[in-house]
C-alpha cells in the first residue's frame, strides 16, 4: 500500500533501468553524492546491459516523466561480503557517468544520533498503492 508522491517531492529517488534509459525499472536507490547512487546489492544477480540511472520519474513505466533526467551507469560497487543466500552487506554504489543535477538524499549521521527510536521516517519508491494499480 501506500499513495503517490507530488511531483518532484523526493528528487533524489533512483529508478535503475537496464536496456537504456527508457527500458523496465528494475530497483530503486538514492542519489547520494553527485555522481553516486546507493542501492541494494541483490539488484545485480545477473549482468545488466546499458544500465541507466533516471531521476524525476513519477511512474516505474516513465509516464508523466518529462522532465526527468537519465543517466548511464559507469561502475557498480556491490559490498565484497554480499550473500545472495542471506542478503548480507546488502548494498551497492553505482558510478555514473556524469554527475547529476538534482538534490541529493538526506543523509543521517552514521551514529544514529539524529535519529533515535520512535523517529517517523517515509519509504518511496514504485510499488503498489492499491491492489489494483501501480
Amino acid at each position: 500500500g501506500g499513495s503517490d508522491a507530488n511531483a518532484g517531492k523526493f528528487p533524489y529517488l533512483a529508478s535503475l533501468r537496464s536496456g537504456g534509459p527508457y527500458g523496465d525499472t528494475f530497483c530503486g536507490g538514492a542519489l547520494i553524492a553527485p555522481q553516486y547512487v546507493l542501492t541494494a546489492g541483490h539488484c545485480f544477480e545477473w549482468d545488466l546491459n546499458d544500465m541507466y540511472v533516471s531521476f524525476g520519474m513519477l511512474h516505474s513505466s516513465g509516464k508523466g516523466s518529462n522532465k526527468a533526467e537519465h543517466i548511464r551507469v559507469s561502475e557498480i560497487f556491490r559490498h565484497p561480503n554480499f550473500n545472495f543466500t542471506w542478503l548480507d552487506y546488502d548494498v551497492a554504489v553505482l558510478k555514473l557517468e556524469t554527475p547529476s543535477a538534482k538534490k541529493l538524499a538526506p543523509l543521517a549521521a552514521a551514529d544514529g544520533s539524529n535519529n533515535p527510536p520512535g523517529t517517523v521516517a517515509t519509504v518511496a519508491g514504485w510499488g503498489l498503492v492499491n491492489n489494483e494499480t501501480y
